[in-house]
């Protein structure tokens, strides 16, 4: 079931097509700031809610991103009726838009933006080169997350003394500390086989092309990102053990489905170890209690 209402910046809901026709908080003032709510007369403009309410209709055989989800959590946007923050999915609008610009630059033998289905799931890669055989991915990062995957940290280095005998130290960039993102990898590693039994194409490397959000502010300075995109190598996992986590995510999800009973809650990795459940998850309401 997709999302069929948006949250508003008082904290209220309402039904999307409702809020096509007016905006509910036009002329409501912010009793904290004092401020109205929407001064120009709406939180986004019309052509960006209308792209925010966009949303792929279930066709019965999951998709590789959807399996990379906790299974409650795909099980219960699939059934559950849910709002959703439109703000909270401009960087997702961002790069989509980013995917179809991108595809505009492919030449006619190259491939890209192509929708798979391996029997177990579907998915569409981004970009193969013929040439280097060479699988793309593109993706939008926090320069957090960009420095983590890259092995990026930081460490106190002792560079001296001040007068009174205290040391004194400065922070400097380590690049030896790599924090594989294990979504991309599953995702990136079940394209390259989809491709192989699909269309018969070998993938002899893999690159995610990160894109950085928060690039050049201080912060994203501090961690050692200084460029606003990066070309990061993405490793091998065994086809064996990407087939068989596919297959067993896909038929949990389908199982819960057919069935009607909510799966098990989300394991620490696709929760972020609570902090997902809290803030960023569309359905946790309904997870509630469930634990």
């Amino acid at each position: 079931m997709p999302y069929t209402s948006f949250l508003c910046p008082d904290g209220g809901k309402i039904k999307i097509e409702d809020c096509f026709k007016e905006c509910r908080l036009v002329g409501k003032i912010n009793p904290v700031t004092g401020m109205p709510y929407v001064p120009c007369g709406r939180c986004l403009s019309l052509p960006t809610l209308r792209e925010v309410s966009n949303q792929r209709d279930w066709t019965g055989k999951p998709s590789t991103t959807q399996l990379l989800r906790g299974t409650r959590e795909a099980y219960l946007m699939l059934t559950k009726d849910y709002a959703i923050d439109p703000k909270s999915m401009m960087f997702a609008l961002h790069g989509t838009h980013v995917h179809a610009n991108l595809e505009n630059g492919m030449s006619s033998d190259e491939l890209g933006e192509q929708r798979l289905d391996d029997g177990v799931s579907t998915g569409a890669f981004d970009y193969y080169d013929p040439v280097t055989k060479t699988l793309y991915d593109y993706k939008t990062y926090g320069s957090f997350v960009a420095a983590s995957l890259m092995g990026m940290g930081s460490k106190k280095v002792l560079v001296g003394h001040y007068k009174n005998g205290k040391p004194r130290y400065k922070t400097v960039i380590t690049y030896d500390n790599p924090k594989h993102n294990f979504d991309l990898a599953v995702q990136m590693n079940d394209y390259r086989m989809k491709l192989k039994k699909c269309l018969g194409i070998d993938v002899e490397s893999m690159v995610c092309e990160v894109i950085v959000r928060d690039g050049n502010t201080y912060m994203a300075t501090n961690r050692g990102i200084t460029d606003n995109a990066y070309l990061v190598p993405v490793n091998k996992i065994s086809d064996h053990w990407v087939e068989r986590y596919m297959k067993k995510k896909a038929n949990d999800l389908l199982k819960a489905l057919d069935s009607g009973i909510m799966p098990p809650p989300c394991k620490p990795r696709e929760c972020w170890h609570g902090n997902k459940c809290s803030k960023f998850c569309a359905v946790a309401q309904y997870c509630k209690g469930e634990m």
